[in-house]
């Protein structure tokens, strides 16, 4: 099957919107977005690493990848910058440094790449078996 052109960048709009949500929502319910995400990737998840059917690198998964990076990254700075331009020490609301947000936004955002990182890596040595 061969990919159209429409379809990379359309990949890239929609993973941007869903990773742009998880952002917004892991940072808004304080992580527990995160569970919920987790939970509906499980089925996914079990899918992915129980099919032996080739599976490939394509331009729709890399633009899809790029697109949620992008996206969590939007949706996190969105409500996480207004809350720090605010931010007036002694009188500064936030718990956290800016560097302790980061680090957090990399953790919510390693989670799942990290899981479908692992589901690619058992049916990688599923389909070698």
């Amino acid at each position: 099957m061969r990919l159209r052109v429409v379809e990379a960048p359309l990949a890239a709009a929609v993973f941007a919107a869903i990773g742009a949500g998880y952002g917004f929502l892991v940072l808004a319910t304080s992580g527990l977005a995160m569970l919920a995400f987790v939970v509906f990737l499980v089925p996914f998840l079990v899918v992915i690493a129980g099919t032996r059917v080739p599976l490939g690198p394509t331009a729709v998964s890399a633009t899809g990848a790029a697109g949620f990076i992008l996206g969590f990254v939007a949706g996190w700075a969105w409500l996480l910058v207004p809350l720090r331009v605010r931010c007036q020490p002694p009188a500064c609301q936030l718990a956290t440094t800016p560097a302790q947000d980061a680090v957090g936004g990399l953790i919510f955002l390693a989670v799942p790449l990290l899981l479908i990182a692992g589901a690619l890596a058992i049916r990688h040595s599923r389909m070698k078996a």
